[in-house]
């Protein structure tokens, strides 16, 4: 389920399903194994290797763990194998960044928590949802959170986020050349909103305004005060087409057509009621051809002989339907169990042959129609993809905020 290599190229750390994780040497023998804890349903959120050679794990306990561990956790394991400390965590932790001095773990309900060599805990920052993914900046640190990326600096304070058309999914950044790259869909089957957002980390951010004057924030960064760019917007469309000539128009004009506009360029200042009345006349002649161009046939394809050929219709795909948003509470643990309801999803052409629940990491959670899942405080984001025999299938998305 996860891969990550220790900076010196010397270790080589694999999680699998089950919640255990193996360390491997560059020839692929087993340096130690960390088996799973829990009886049932341990989770592997995350593991990144700390610049001594330490590797960090955070793991989720869905199921009885033993004695009286906690659920949920970060696990520090030297490279000999050997557990040199637990830390209980208050939210699950599915990112973790190294950084010189220890490491930093992004948790579901949007804390930010940071880690000293020593595994002292200092709280870095405080989001309004799940962290996604985490990237040291130098001295800052680059924190993506549902639809936004934020940079937040050395003492916690926000310098700027950077709101994205979809969800940010992937996250990189190059200190030598200044740019930074976040990319995502908006989960919604209509638009398929799939950008990749460049960012330039130098730009001076601004204050975004509110109510009518939504703009107006942006005037004071307008470059473009010159007096040929003020007499360059006065232009109106007279003196646009001003210079049009007959050799311009004799391709769009009829013979007629160009008369009647012959005749009101010819009209002086005493005939200018005649030269309107020339203008309503060409004006009738043009919207006639319009009307005569859109009432005329086509190559003769008759509609409705189509619609009652039976092999013009196309196989339907079925209609996949995760149910509504959901905001719900959790108990005084941050614990919550909540029903996943997929069941008035509908094949348009025939049953629906196979269902599969994915949460964000897409990772399968279930294959029925309704399953119950457990969570902790933070928002989280499920997809549900139904196929039909014929293999065809559509996804829906549904977003589960826990207070």
């Amino acid at each position: 389920m996860l891969l990550t290599v220790s900076e010196d190229g010397q270790s080589i750390a694999v999680a699998d399903d089950e919640g255990s994780v193996t360390v491997l040497d560059p020839n692929g023998k087993q340096r130690f194994k960390r088996t799973a804890r829990g009886e049932a349903g341990e989770r592997v959120m995350a593991m990144e290797f700390l610049a001594d050679g330490q590797l960090v794990i955070s793991r989720e306990a869905l199921g009885v763990t033993l004695g009286d561990e906690e659920e949920i956790a970060l696990e520090w394991w030297s490279a000999q194998g050997i557990e040199i400390d637990r830390i209980e965590l208050p939210a699950r932790c599915e990112v973790l960044a190294a950084f010189s001095a220890g490491v930093i773990a992004g948790l579901v309900d949007g804390r930010v928590l940071q880690f000293d060599s020593n595994r002292r805990e200092h709280k870095r920052w405080q989001g309004q949802y799940a962290v996604t993914h985490l990237q040291p900046y130098g001295q800052d640190l680059l924190v993506a959170a549902w639809f936004r990326l934020h940079r937040i600096d050395a003492q916690g304070s926000e310098v700027w986020q950077v709101e994205h058309a979809g969800l940010v999914d992937l996250l990189d950044a190059s200190t030598d050349v200044g740019r930074i790259a976040i990319g995502g869909d908006d989960r919604n089957d209509y638009t398929m909103e799939n950008r990749v957002l460049i960012i330039d980390p130098t730009a001076e951010p601004y204050m975004l305004a509110e109510g009518p004057e939504l703009d107006a924030d942006l005037a004071e960064f307008s470059t473009d005060s010159s007096e040929a760019a003020e007499g360059q917007s006065r232009i109106t469309d007279a003196a646009t087409y001003a210079d049009i000539g007959h050799s311009d128009l004799e391709g769009l004009l009829s013979d007629d057509e160009w008369a009647q506009l012959s005749a009101t360029k010819g009209a002086g200042k005493k005939k200018r009621s005649g030269a309107k009345k020339a203008d309503a006349e060409l004006m009738a002649m043009l919207e006639s051809d319009v009307e005569s161009s859109a009432s005329g046939t086509d190559d003769g394809f008759d509609l409705m002989a189509g619609l009652a050929d039976d092999g013009a219709v196309l196989h339907r795909p079925p209609i996949s339907d995760a149910g509504q948003d959901q905001e719900v509470t959790a108990d005084d643990s941050g614990i919550v169990v909540i029903l996943l309801d997929g069941s008035h999803s509908y094949g348009e052409d025939g049953a629906i042959s196979s269902y599969e629940w994915r949460d964000a990491a897409s990772k399968m959670i279930g294959e029925q129609p309704q399953i119950r899942v457990k969570l902790n405080r933070g928002n989280h984001t499920f997809t549900l993809t139904v196929s039909d025999a014929d293999g065809a299938s559509t996804t829906d998305s549904v977003t589960v905020q826990v207070a």
